[in-house]
């Protein structure tokens, strides 16, 4: 009877892997299709402003000729920054975590599956449920950040995404990557050979610290003299 009800849950769990996998694999499939089919035909690949260059360059215009207003938020220059220091300090408190728990649970999953010790697997697993959760914390407050800089430091918003566009467009590229590997990583217990289990947690840890070299990449520029 037991033999049988575990026969059961492990075919249901193989059918519910293997419907997220085919959701994966569609979504993937769809990006690159839009990606090499779609924006290509729409004139996607070609930057507005090329194709406005002239329109642009001849247009007298009010807010062509002078600089367009920018809504100032009146809460002062130290009501602004603290603003800013608020939310992505409490966001790095996170990100740290989250960078440092992912080599853990990769390290501690081995360790499971090279010993066979439960204790190592509850650990990874207890590990892998709590980085879930700082992650959509972390997420919150990055993404509260990104938008308080925007309103609060428009001109040097511009100018960062102008200078870092490549690392900034990494980063958030790599939520996806990180959001994937990690959901998979943590509903893929017991469901898939221990080598691929393997392959994506240290794949979801390699992302996370890439992701963590691309936005410091940015900090360590504007902090950067001169």
């Amino acid at each position: 009877m037991v033999a049988r009800e575990t026969k059961v849950a492990e075919e249901e769990s193989g059918r519910r892997l293997s419907l997220i996998s085919a959701v994966i694999i569609a979504i993937v499939a769809y990006l690159i299709f839009l990606s090499v089919v779609i924006v290509p035909l729409q004139g996607g690949a070609i930057p507005s402003t090329t194709v406005l260059e002239k329109g642009l360059s001849e247009s007298t215009a009010h807010y062509a000729t002078s600089g367009i207003p920018v809504q100032d938020v009146d809460i002062g220059n130290m009501g602004r920054s603290a603003v800013i220091a608020f939310t992505m300090l409490i966001h790095i408190v996170f990100a740290n975590l989250h960078v440092g728990g992912a080599w853990v649970i990769a390290v501690t999953a081995l360790l499971y599956f090279r010993y066979r010790r439960m204790r190592y697997k509850n650990l990874a697993r207890s590990l892998t449920l709590f980085t879930l959760i700082l992650f959509s914390a972390g997420s919150t407050f990055a993404a509260g950040g990104m938008m308080a800089l925007i309103a609060l430091f428009p001109d040097l918003s511009m100018n960062v995404f102008h200078l870092y566009w490549w690392p900034i467009f990494a980063y958030f590229l790599l939520y996806g990557v990180v959001i994937i590997l990690l959901f998979t990583f943590w509903f893929a217990w017991d469901r898939i050979r221990p080598g691929v289990h393997l392959a994506i947690g240290f794949g979801y840890a390699a992302s996370v610290f890439i992701q963590t070299v691309t936005i410091d990449t940015l900090a360590a520029g504007m902090l950067t003299p001169g």
